[in-house]
């Protein structure tokens, strides 16, 4: 239950804060009347819990997974609870793990966009608590550069007053990214369950077209 995918900047493709919870059988639509008893379960799996993050990809949270720095706060070992080494699918597809630019590095390191992923750092409070991103339509349109994926500080990064005060975020922050150190939870979670690090959105926008779209498959007219 793994599906695989690299999201380059830090854009709002992986968006929406919202937790859904659904049934792995629904009653069959156009043949099966509603009410019917559910096939047998070919899989121990009985419900679907889908946890995603409002305006923030894959690699913002995921970029070094598993690896942490350890360099400060909580600390994480890359390994799952029984000591079995993560991965099992192939290596997670994320900037550590996918080529660079002109075939060179990784993307963590040569990138195309023209600031380079850094790390948060836990320990800094304006590390902690950052600008939101400019997660408008067009923007981000821009931001993907017909799959080029190499205008987001341009495009979606924001010079906003930092929450914690001390300056202004910059452009470049939107390529930026925390690992196990801080989002402690959620590498916990990914030793546990499947991880989307493929993701394949057929609109672009704000949290609440999107959110429509993931349950429904159009966004219902709300723009």
């Amino acid at each position: 239950m793994r599906s695989r995918v690299r999201s380059i900047g830090r854009s709002s493709a992986v968006a929406f804060a919202v937790v859904a919870a659904v049934s792995a059988w629904l009653p069959f639509v156009g043949g099966e009347p509603a009410g019917a008893t559910p096939p047998s379960a070919t899989t121990p799996i009985n419900h679907l819990v889908v946890i995603f993050q409002e305006n923030v990809s894959f690699d913002h949270y995921f970029a070094t997974y598993p690896q942490a720095a350890n360099t400060s706060g909580q600390t994480f070992n890359g390994t799952t609870p029984n000591g079995t080494p993560v991965g099992l699918g192939g290596p997670v597809n994320n900037l550590a793990n996918t080529v660079g630019a002109g075939n060179s590095g990784t993307l963590l390191t040569n990138n195309p966009n023209s600031s380079q992923p850094h790390r948060y750092d836990p320990s800094l409070d304006s590390n902690v608590l950052t600008c939101s991103v400019n997660h408008s339509y067009k923007p981000e349109q821009l931001a993907v550069d017909n799959g080029l994926m190499d205008k987001f500080p341009e495009n979606v990064g924001v010079t906003s007053a930092r929450p914690t005060g001390g300056g202004n975020c910059t452009t470049g922050e939107v390529m930026n990214y925390y690992d196990g150190n801080t989002v402690t939870a959620m590498w916990n979670y990914a030793q546990h369950f499947a991880m989307n690090d493929n993701e394949f959105n057929t609109n672009f926008g704000p949290s609440t077209p999107g959110a429509l779209n993931l349950i429904s498959g159009n966004t219902g007219g709300v723009d």
